[in-house]
Parts: C-alpha cells; sequence; structure tokens
C-alpha cells in the first residue's frame, strides 16, 4: 500500500485567535489608506524566560512597516511567510480558543474550530524589518507631544510639495537635533523639545508617517522609545508589543540655526483667536495662488496694532487687535497662510500668542506650547 508523503514541515505555531484577532485589528489600522491587504508572520524571536512570534504588517513598500508582538506556542520556525489578511479573518470569524500554522511548501495549514484550511503563501518581496536587540536605542519622547507634530508633519508636506514639487526630500522629515524636534518646507519652521536623543536622525515626515500615525498615537505609556540602525527608526511603545517602522532620510537638513532669531527683543502680546481669524480670512479669499501679504503695522505705546490685507483683484481688509504696549514704532509684513497653519495649532492651547521680532528683514518667533517655537520668515520688499 503506497503512503502519501507531505512536504516537511517548515514552520508550525500556536496563536490565540482572540489575540491574534486583536493584532490584526491594530494591523488594519495602520495601513489603513496605504492600499497593502497583506501581513507577515515573520520570524520567531527566542529569549531566556520564553517563545513568541512577531506578527508585523508589511506594506508593499519598502519605506515604512509596523509590527505586533504576540505569545506563541513554538513547535519550530524556519523562514517567514507571506499570506493574506482578509483570507486569514475570514478563517477566524466566529472561532475562539486556538490556531495553528503549519508551513508545508508553498502551502500553509490552518487548523481552528476544528476545520483545516489550506492558504496559498504569497511569492511577493516584504521587508525583513529588524530586531530592537539588532538596533540601537536613541532615547525617550513624549508621545503626546510627539503625536501632535505628527499631525502638523501632515500640513508641512502637503505645503512643500505645492510650493515647491522639487523640493529636496530633507523637507519632508522630522529632524531630531540637541533634544529638538525641528520640520520646516523652506517659509516657516517649527521646533519642538519633545525629548532629547543620543544621535542626530532624520526620519521620515511625509505620507508614510500619515499612514502609521494611528498607530503611534495608541501606543501605551506616556514616552514613546525611539531606536535606529543604519536604515530604519523604530518607534515602540512601554510594553515594546506594538513597534512602528519609517525609513531614515538619507540626505542633509537645512541649516536651520543660521534662521532662527536670536535677538528679537520687540516682543508683541495679541488675542490669538483674533489674530488668527483675520489671517486666515486673508488666506482663503486671496487664494494659494496669491501672495497673501498681511502687513502688522504697531506704533509705541499704542494699545492695539494693525492688520492689512490688499490684492488688487479682491480689494482691502484692516483690523485692529488688542496688544500689549510696544516699545517703538515697527511694520513688518508677512505670509497669512504660513502664519494661519501655525496659529492653528498654537490656539488650541493658549489664549494669547507672543510673537518677537528684529526688523523687518528678519524672521519672527511666535511662542507655542510649552516650549514649542515658530519660526516665519518676512515677506521682504
Amino acid at each position: 500500500m503506497s503512503q502519501v508523503h507531505k512536504e516537511a514541515v517548515k514552520a508550525q505555531l500556536a496563536v490565540g485567535v482572540s489575540d491574534l484577532r486583536g493584532a490584526l485589528t491594530k494591523l488594519k489600522r495602520a495601513i489603513r489608506g496605504s492600499g497593502s491587504s497583506d501581513y507577515v508572520v515573520q520570524h520567531i524571536e527566542f529569549s531566556s524566560t520564553n517563545l513568541h512570534g512577531d506578527v508585523a504588517l508589511v506594506t508593499n513598500d519598502t519605506e515604512k512597516g509596523t509590527r505586533v508582538r504576540l505569545n506563541a506556542e513554538v513547535d519550530h520556525f524556519g523562514d517567514s511567510f507571506l499570506i493574506r489578511l482578509d483570507q486569514l479573518e475570514s478563517v477566524l470569524e466566529g472561532e475562539r480558543g486556538k490556531v495553528e500554522f503549519i508551513v508545508r511548501g508553498e502551502e500553509v495549514e490552518v487548523r481552528v474550530g476544528g476545520i483545516d484550511y489550506t492558504l496559498s503563501i504569497l511569492d511577493q518581496e516584504f521587508n525583513q524589518l529588524p530586531l530592537g536587540e539588532n538596533m540601537t536605542k536613541l532615547g525617550t519622547l513624549d508621545k503626546e507631544r510627539f503625536v501632535e507634530l505628527v499631525y502638523m508633519a501632515e500640513d508641512f508636506t502637503f505645503t512643500s510639495q505645492r510650493l515647491k514639487p522639487n523640493a529636496r526630500k530633507s523637507l519632508q522629515g522630522i529632524f531630531f537635533n540637541k533634544g529638538k524636534a525641528i520640520m520646516t518646507q523652506g517659509y516657516y519652521m517649527i521646533l519642538d523639545e519633545v525629548g532629547e536623543l543620543v544621535e542626530d536622525v532624520l526620519m521620515d515626515g511625509g505620507p508614510n508617517l500619515k499612514r502609521v500615525r494611528p498607530t503611534i498615537k495608541n501606543l501605551p505609556g506616556d514616552v514613546v522609545t525611539v531606536w535606529t540602525d543604519d536604515e530604519w527608526v523604530m518607534i515602540s511603545g512601554s510594553d515594546h508589543e506594538n513597534e512602528v517602522f519609517l525609513q531614515q532620510i538619507d540626505a542633509d537638513f537645512p541649516e536651520y540655526e543660521a534662521v532662527v532669531p536670536e535677538h528679537n527683543d520687540l516682543k508683541l502680546q495679541v488675542d490669538v483667536e483674533q489674530l488668527y481669524h483675520f489671517v486666515n480670512k486673508a488666506s482663503k479669499i486671496a487664494g494659494v495662488d496669491s501672495s497673501e501679504e498681511v502687513v502688522l503695522t504697531i506704533q509705541q505705546g499704542a494699545e492695539s496694532v494693525n492688520l492689512t490685507h490688499r490684492d488688487p483683484e479682491v480689494g482691502e481688509m484692516a483690523t485692529e487687535i488688542t496688544s500689549n504696549y510696544p516699545t517703538y514704532d515697527f511694520k513688518y509684513s508677512f505670509k497669512a497662510e504660513f502664519m494661519a497653519n501655525i496659529l492653528e495649532n498654537v490656539k488650541e492651547h493658549k489664549d494669547e500668542v507672543s510673537i518677537w521680532f528684529s526688523d523687518k528683514e528678519t524672521a519672527m518667533l511666535i511662542e507655542g506650547r510649552s516650549g514649542r517655537k515658530y519660526v516665519q520668515m518676512p515677506i521682504k520688499d
């Protein structure tokens, strides 16, 4: 009697259904909008106390990834394997207990709820994400402030691509340097004291960061830990079960310190809502193709400042805003859209905004929430 010989088992492991379903939910949140429907059960990580598997999202490009770690009962494990997320979700629907994976050849047997399924292993390239113990720990960042910065990075990237379609890659990155996170698109800049890292790093701040933003926001703990190797930046929460990967940008960040003003001695304090209302209106009425020039006029000892915007097609806007008592006469021109973008973030945390000036040719410095600073360049004559 002949025997049917099955191919040798390449990997065999079992995972709790509820744990796996929860991990897949996190991965789907991470890839929302990225168009990918695949996930990787990656190689097993051996430690001195237990064996556990890595379930990792790997999108169709090579610039980002998310890994969610799961406890697993491992018989043995060979190469990583790739299967479709939607197929696995259908298999797990309504099931409880544990699900077992047995990899043979180009297929994986999935056993759950008394039923054996056979799923095809996808034949395509995917990222081999580095493990944390093979990376360098750079330090921790305040999670709340970092998440706020991630949201602002989306606006920066959009504005940079619109104003400078062929802008250098570094203008789509977040640069960590000397205890600050810095972003610029060439016209205004954010400097935020989110935490000090032991090495400088320029992290992708473009669409890839937007796609993993929900995962970063939901990482446990008040801080996130940053790790790097030669290619990747890894961001993990306090439990180190969820890890987000973004590529480093191999480019030189602009010399931002040369632009940051140091001797701005004229301090103007104004109501942030009033200022935002005017510059936001000026920006929208004029349109993005206009210079949107707003002229701010200060008179020594006055209780208010004058704001005007003139457009040859639209006409003129003007208002007065209550302020402190400035020490000398001053006039300054700036682009309304950029100031509106800055104040959109400031007004969520402050009633007043402080703006420091030096002269009409030098950037103004705007103080935001607890150490966050904004630098905006003037419109020169």
